[in-house]
């Protein structure tokens, strides 16, 4: 994972699809692993129930 500084901005992990590394992304960052430098990146998945009501 990426080492950074999270005071300012929120950050979404992301897994590498080639290596499976997680990186943390800022939004104004560059898409790309930061292990193997691959561009293809998968959003990981959130642990919860969303409960929505119906109208």
């Amino acid at each position: 994972m990426n080492k950074k500084d999270k005071t300012n901005s929120a950050y979404i992990e992301y897994i590498c699809a080639k290596c499976g590394t997680i990186n943390e992304i800022n939004v104004d960052d560059e898409y790309i692993c930061s292990n193997c430098l691959f561009r293809i990146l998968y959003k990981k998945k959130t642990i919860g129930i969303k409960k929505i009501t119906a109208i």
